[in-house]
């Protein structure tokens, strides 16, 4: 349920394969910052029986119309890796319903959304080789690999989520105007400087770039940075931004 004294709201995007419990632990240590919302995406935890949406733009203009109820005080947008490409197209699928924007975005285990994906896709791979190229990414825990019952119930829903990211297209339109907070681990081979520099070309407005220790999965390793820095830096520009909109008020 909403808290009216919340003066913030966090929309929570998850990475490939997960759920909105990866977040589980984030409305409790972020309980003075925001009053954070996993997003519970179709084909998953409780919306298991629901297809599974394979495309972007699809996904963010589904999830725009979901939470357009509850955009009735200031919000950020998180997401780390696929999520974070979901939160930028969200962003987008907003203004274009003409619905609110966000305070800000903040991104994380992602370069800049329209850099081609230069690794070689995986989602039309036979099932064998789906499961070793997904298990080498190391982001779905390994009882879940060793449980064939459960990965039978949930290849779908991967495969689905790599289509996303790997046939993904990012059209033309034009910067947002908010601000983008980008946070990647030291050891992210994915993410080097230059793809996490290359999100200043999604907005007008500034950019910051926060690197954490460890890999791509860093938010699980190393949660309590990661949870510091999101609190330090939504605290910061929602405050920003309330001044601006006061500012322009006199």
């Amino acid at each position: 349920m909403p808290d009216p004294s919340a003066g913030c709201r966090m929309f929570c995007l998850p990475y490939a394969g997960a759920g909105a419990s990866i977040y589980r632990g984030w409305p409790s240590a972020l309980r003075t910052t925001a009053e954070v919302w996993p997003v519970h995406l179709p084909g998953r935890e409780r919306r298991l029986s629901e297809r599974p949406i394979d495309t972007v733009q699809e996904l963010a203009t589904q999830t725009a119309k979901g939470i357009a109820g509850y955009l009735d005080r200031p919000f950020v947008l998180f997401g780390h890796s696929m999520g974070a490409l979901i939160s930028f197209e969200l962003a987008r699928a907003l203004r274009r319903l003409g619905l609110r924007q966000p305070e800000a975005l903040l991104v994380s285990g992602y370069g800049g959304p329209h850099l081609p994906d230069t690794r070689p896709p995986i989602h039309g791979l036979q099932d064998a080789d789906f499961k070793q190229a997904v298990g080498a990414l190391d982001g779905t825990p390994k009882d879940v690999f060793a449980n064939a019952e459960l990965m039978d119930l949930l290849l779908p829903l991967l495969r689905a989520d790599f289509k996303l990211v790997e046939t993904y297209t990012c059209r033309a339109e034009p910067p947002l105007d908010i601000p983008i907070c980008v946070y990647a681990g030291e050891d992210d081979r994915d993410t080097p400087p230059d793809a996490l520099e290359a999100w200043a070309t999604c907005t007008s407005a500034p950019t910051s770039r926060t690197m954490f220790d460890g890999g791509h999965f860093y938010l699980r390793d190393h949660a309590s940075a990661l949870l510091d820095q999101v609190h330090r830096d939504v605290q910061m520009l929602t405050a920003d931004r309330r001044d601006q909109r006061q500012s322009a008020r006199r």
